[in-house]
């Protein structure tokens, strides 16, 4: 039973979407499986493609590019980055505007709204917003409540903003003490304690309405290089892997996280390419899927992290190979251009590999079921956060 009452989202219905109504669309009164059937069924390539990518946007309000990829494209997600909450009312009205923008679609479908609010170092909605210690501080005392407690508060915060998910807990084990990059960002060198603490604060997160995800999956904690700079390399074979580094998202996995983000970390004795496991069919089907049974949403890291590019030579090629891959959401911290090459050529390769346009579907497909099952659930975050009432929720 997934925290958020996500049921499974991987099986797909059969159904002739020519037996229903014209003009269903996302608050249309089907079950969620059905819908998320008719709408994927219904959409064109455009809309199959925007509904599985994630833009973010700098300065304080969302460009006029971004509001155009959400009215006019169908864009699926959006991220609140840490260069742009200052003003946190602004964030607010800011979501606001573009959760109605995503209203005036065809199938009026949501929009996730994302952040990193770890809590300690990793802070991305600042103004007014509580400054906690961090996961090694909840680590260091090694109570469970201290966790749940830290999820919960900080998913009220976001509530109130209006911000559905967050990029968070980080569960990567501090199995290197040189690690800079995460360092304080875990709860710890204990595999099993990290995945209690975890899992406590990701139920702390389901309990305020928010989707916890947690990352960086295989695990960023063995290497003391930073993906967003350059491509990380961990030398640990399988059964390391299996028996450290995978044991807290199994914890996560078990206690129903709804999200799972993939790290831009290549592990060269079990995928000898080089390939980092964000771009890894290995890693995102083979293991997580499939060896870990995991059903939820998985998301990359930004694909404009050197650790992504680097090996794909360029971020169209990124994006191509994140979906082969397997991952239902790709992130970029900037805002794509209508044209970019990162749009063009995947909308091409759809309507010429049908392997790809399949796998395409299939994503939007859990992206659209598994906002059904969320916005229609016991305790979404409202669309339209009212500014009026931050003031009572922040701090």
């Amino acid at each position: 039973m997934l925290m958020l009452g996500f049921s499974s989202l991987s099986a797909q219905t059969s159904i002739n979407e020519a037996d229903y109504p014209e003009n269903i669309d996302f608050w249309s009164d089907y079950p969620s499986d059905v819908l998320a059937e008719i709408i994927t069924q219904r959409m064109t390539n455009e809309e199959l493609l925007s509904q599985i990518l994630m833009f973010g946007w700098s300065g304080a309000e969302p460009t006029a590019l971004l509001n155009a990829w959400v009215k006019d494209r169908g864009l699926g997600s959006v991220k609140v980055f840490g260069w742009n909450t200052d003003n946190i009312y602004l964030v607010a009205k800011s979501i606001t505007e573009l959760q109605k923008k995503s209203q005036t679609c065809r199938f009026k479908i949501p929009l996730y709204v994302a952040t990193d609010q770890e809590g300690g170092s990793v802070r991305h909605v600042k103004g007014d917003t509580s400054d906690t210690p961090g996961n090694l501080a909840i680590g260091s005392s090694g109570y469970p409540q201290d966790a749940y407690y830290t999820g919960y508060y900080i998913g009220l915060e976001l509530r109130a903003l209006g911000i559905n998910m967050n990029f968070a807990p980080t569960i990567d084990i501090y199995s290197t003490l040189e690690s800079t990059v995460i360092g304080p960002r875990s709860f710890g060198e204990d595999p099993e304690y990290t995945g209690i603490l975890g899992a406590a604060w990701a139920k702390g997160h389901a309990d305020a309405g928010i989707i916890a995800t947690a990352k960086h999956f295989p695990g960023h904690g063995d290497t003391d290089v930073d993906s967003h700079g350059a491509l990380p390399i961990i030398n640990i074979d399988q059964e390391t892997l299996f028996s450290r580094e995978l044991i807290p998202f199994m914890s996560l996995i078990e206690s129903g996280v709804p999200a799972i983000m993939t790290g831009h970390i290549s592990f060269p004795k079990i995928v000898p390419n080089g390939e980092p496991a964000s771009l890894s069919k290995t890693f995102v089907t083979g293991i997580l899927r499939e060896k870990l049974g995991y059903e939820g949403l998985v998301i990359t890291d930004d694909i404009m992290m050197q650790g992504a590019w680097q090996f794909a030579g360029v971020v169209s090629n990124v994006v191509k190979l994140a979906i082969e891959a397997g991952n239902d959401i790709v992130i970029s911290s900037s805002t794509a251009g209508l044209n970019d090459a990162l749009w063009r050529n995947n909308l091409q390769l759809m309507s010429t590999d049908e392997k790809f346009f399949a796998q395409v579907k299939k994503a939007a497909y859990r992206v659209v079921k598994s906002k059904l099952d969320y916005f229609k659930g016991e305790n979404p975050v409202p669309l339209y956060p009212d500014v009026s009432k931050v003031d009572a929720s922040i701090p």
